[in-house]
């Protein structure tokens, strides 16, 4: 299964995180993604990690927590990207941040080769099928 990881290296007083992925990342479907706390971040914890209301489900469950670090499996592709949310405690103060960043699936090779098949299987008879009718219907008007 892949793995992407996304670093937390910086979180800021006004709740935006510096990302190693510079809040935008592009995966795989099925692909399990780490969210990472970098000791010198200024993050002292990932409270919670949660989608946007109005955006697709991307996991199945989670993302969940898996020590101080996070983590989650892309199990839905929405055509759009998913907008989540960090909620996050500052090490400094102590006081809770939101910051909101995106995910995008990448198109998976299989469902293009499921459709081609199925469009296959479903047109090909038709032409067949249509072809016989035409040429029968011609034979008639001799």
């Amino acid at each position: 299964m892949p793995e992407h990881t996304i670093t937390i290296e910086y979180g800021y007083p006004d709740g935006h995180l510096k990302l190693s992925d510079s809040g935008y990342s592009k995966v795989d479907l099925y692909t399990r993604i780490n969210w990472v706390i970098d000791p010198n971040s200024n993050v002292a914890s990932i409270d919670k990690i949660h989608k946007e209301k109005g955006s697709p489900v991307l996991f199945i469950l989670g993302p969940s927590r898996d020590g101080q670090n996070w983590t989650g499996k892309v199990v839905f592709a929405p055509n759009k990207d998913y907008d989540y949310y960090i909620n996050w405690t500052e090490k400094v103060s102590g006081l809770s941040r939101t910051y909101d960043p995106k995910i995008a699936v990448k198109p998976h090779p299989l469902t293009a080769t499921a459709i081609l098949i199925v469009a296959t299987i479903i047109i090909l008879p038709t032409v067949i099928f249509f072809r016989k009718a035409i040429i029968n219907l011609f034979k008639k008007t001799k």
